[in-house]
């Protein structure tokens, strides 16, 4: 069963709708190496989801990556643009 199934039927029997940060995961994607594309996460079935996510490869992957798109954004100023309040801090 996909995760997006999973989260609609879950969020019937709740009553509750899906918080709009999962649905905009949802809709990202992950690079499947051995299918050579990428796959919403929405759509991925829940066991490979999890297998990717325990995969510790590819979690150090995108901790780099999240490192590296911090770094740029204090970096080209738009961290602080966010953050304002860091910035005095900084400075």
């Amino acid at each position: 069963m996909k995760i997006k199934d999973i989260l609609e039927i879950e969020s019937i029997i709740d009553k509750r709708a899906i918080p709009s940060d999962i649905l905009e995961f949802l809709d990202q994607t992950y690079y499947s190496k051995s299918k050579d594309e990428h796959i919403y996460y929405g759509n991925m079935h829940i066991v490979h989801f999890l297998r990717v996510f325990l995969n510790k490869d590819y979690l150090e992957d995108m901790f780099n990556e999240i490192i590296k798109k911090h770094n740029q954004s204090v970096k080209d100023g738009s961290y602080y643009k966010r953050h304002p309040e860091i910035k005095k801090e900084v400075e």
